[in-house]
């Protein structure tokens, strides 16, 4: 899988939402992150080496994500003072030095320790609930009188994991900890049975429910603490939080930046003026 698709897939980076416009703007720039800027010349470049030449919808806002994606992913690097390889830009065309600098900064970034991923302003992103990722534990037991036995031993400073290990009849979880990994408040209503979902909605993180009843047995579930989570979950936090870190600006022809949208064409497809395809 291409390493801008695995990212989409699996920590929600953000997407361009197509507009309805028919043309662009009289705007020179397509899109902007902080100071780095995609102008229209370099989006008809581009796309013009293409085989098939396109400058259709669907090639402007995948283009456009590509490069705001590429230049986050750099900022961010930037950011946490990580160093990255120079690309080799050997016989490369512009789209191909684009998607290189892109899967090199993605694969730097996602082999960081969690230690330089988690800052504070992630934690603090992570325990307000702002952040809409739900991350959960669960110890599951055949009877009440088991779970309430798992509280007790919980609140003599037992680690969660440990008893998980140990008691759980939920041998997938168990043997990872207890550990559910992390949902979107849309994913955890549809991956988890009601009963679950209500136990585990209003906990804070890190607090433990009373034993929870559901067809499965009796869980008792723990929403994970931020020191808990490894770099995969940290990193979706931070993607979540690029609109408060950096400064991302689309054309509004082009359509919208947002953290969950897909790129999806709404209405009628977008044409490239004569004059700015002419240059």
């Amino acid at each position: 899988m291409h390493r801008q698709a695995l990212i989409v897939a699996t920590a929600g980076f953000a997407a361009l939402a197509l507009s309805g416009c028919a043309t662009f703007t009289d705007n020179t720039v397509a899109a902007r992150v902080d100071d780095a800027e995609f102008s229209y010349d370099e989006v008809v470049e581009i796309l013009s080496e293409s085989p098939t030449g396109a400058e259709d919808a669907q090639s402007v806002r995948g283009l456009t994500s590509l490069f705001i994606a590429n230049e986050l992913v750099k900022a961010d690097l930037e950011a946490l003072g990580a160093q990255v390889s120079q690309v080799d830009t050997t016989g490369l065309t512009a789209a191909d030095l684009l998607r290189s600098e892109f899967d090199v900064g993605v694969g730097t970034w996602q082999n960081l320790p969690v230690e330089i991923l988690a800052d504070d302003r992630v934690e603090a992103f992570y325990t307000s609930g702002a952040s809409g990722l739900i991350c959960t534990s669960h110890i599951l037991t055949a009877t009440e009188d088991e779970a309430e036995a798992v509280i007790d031993e919980l609140e003599a400073g037992r680690p969660f994991a440990e008893i998980a290990a140990e008691m759980s009849i939920d041998p997938q979880s168990g043997a990872a900890g207890g550990r559910l990994g992390c949902q979107t408040a849309e994913e955890f209503e549809t991956t988890f049975v009601p009963e679950f979902v209500d136990g585990a909605r209003p906990l804070a993180v890190d607090e433990v429910s009373e034993p929870v009843e559901s067809s499965f047995g009796f869980h008792v579930i723990t929403k994970v603490s931020f020191d808990g989570l490894g770099a995969p979950e940290v990193l979706q936090l931070r993607v979540r939080q690029f609109d408060d870190r950096y400064d991302i600006y689309v054309d509004p022809a082009i359509g919208s930046w947002t953290q969950t949208a897909d790129i999806i064409p709404l209405g009628t497809p977008l044409v490239i003026p004569d004059d700015i395809a002419a240059g």
